[in-house]
């Protein structure tokens, strides 16, 4: 998505909205966002395809921070690239590991491009894997703002547990833990798998994280913190 939207409009639409309908208006639903069909899947096949040949003459097998990282270059182009979270990865170096990166049309399009023509072309999670142990222990202390869940808050807790888990972690999500859900898990059963320091400072924020972050990023900016 972060990508499809600097290059085709999303749009506000109700969570209570009739999907059989949107389904025969060719726009899908997600919560209360509509995205026509040519504002994803279209789009991205258009753009991806001829970017990941670009990437190919270059390099035939990357980590998927690495790939984020050469995508993101490729975007320095594009009048909303400002928009797009893969650039500033890209621009500030920072690292960003895709641990489910086969899933959906941006993984449908990399597998695209894998069969036709490119069996040589290799994405190597586990060279994330290294790349996330030399990073780990290269650090004292660790800390995660962790957005939702999934595999992504699995993966960053996951590595923690290897130097007596994160000393600082915030959760912000609308799940619960009573399903046994990861998603809803609050930081403290995180600590019986040593994936968080029990001295660690934490906080489980039930709200969503679009409105809890910014609130929180406004006040960290007007305190001058960041």
């Amino acid at each position: 998505h972060d990508l499809a939207r600097i290059w085709k409009n999303y749009y506000h639409g109700s969570f209570q909205a009739n999907d059989v309908e949107l389904n025969k208006l060719g726009i899908h639903r997600e919560g209360n966002v509509f995205i026509p069909k040519s504002s994803y899947g279209i789009i991205l096949e258009k753009k991806l395809q001829p970017l990941f040949e670009s990437i190919y003459k270059e390099k035939k097998e990357l980590a998927t921070y690495e790939l984020v990282w050469e995508i993101g270059k490729r975007l320095e182009r594009e009048k909303k690239k400002e928009e797009s979270i893969i650039y500033w990865a890209w621009k500030n170096k920072t690292y960003v590991f895709v641990p489910g990166i086969t899933d959906g049309a941006f993984g449908f399009q990399l597998w695209f491009f894998w069969q036709n023509k490119h069996k040589d072309f290799n994405i190597n999670v586990l060279k994330d894997e290294q790349k996330l142990s030399e990073l780990l222990w290269k650090k004292i202390r660790t800390g995660a703002l962790i957005l939702g869940g999934g595999i992504s808050k699995h993966h960053t807790i996951w590595w923690n547990q290897f130097k007596d888990g994160l000393d600082y972690a915030v959760y912000i999500t609308t799940a619960l833990e009573y399903d046994g859900s990861l998603s809803g898990a609050k930081p403290k059963e995180a600590i019986s798998w040593e994936q968080i320091n029990k001295k660690a400072r934490t906080a489980n924020v039930i709200c969503d994280a679009t409105i809890a972050l910014p609130l929180m990023v406004a006040s960290l900016k007007e305190r001058k913190v960041i």
